[in-house]
């Protein structure tokens, strides 16, 4: 049963790392903002982490079409994102980190969004 559970996580270690990143990054830009508090900072790591999920909530019928490409973007990217856990190879791998960068930066699109408005 561990070897299986150890198995299943192995599978995931690329994920998880390349979000870590894309969560650090995400954290060191929010900061730069001027004014912060509690709750701005937790929207930031929503809509950073969380990608075209927070976009697709703020987008709307007049949004510039920066921000609609950016979240179509991002909903693009979300099956990629899984290529390595399911498929192990080094294609696999590049397929994976273009996914989860197409995924943050939908969601970096989130946070200029949320401050331009």
């Amino acid at each position: 049963m561990r070897a299986c559970i150890k198995r299943f996580l192995m599978r995931f270690q690329l994920l998880g790392f390349l979000f870590a990143i894309g969560s650090v990054i995400g954290f060191v830009l929010f900061f730069s903002v001027d004014e912060l508090s509690l709750r701005r900072l937790a929207e930031g790591i929503l809509a950073g982490i969380g990608g075209p999920i927070w976009l697709s909530l703020m987008v709307t019928n007049s949004s510039p079409v920066i921000f609609e490409l950016a979240c179509i973007l991002g909903w693009l990217g979300f099956p990629a994102m899984f290529a390595h856990p399911i498929f192990q190879n080094t294609a696999s791998k590049v397929v994976t980190v273009i996914g989860t960068i197409c995924w943050f930066i939908s969601g970096f699109m989130a946070l200029v969004y949320a401050n331009a408005g």
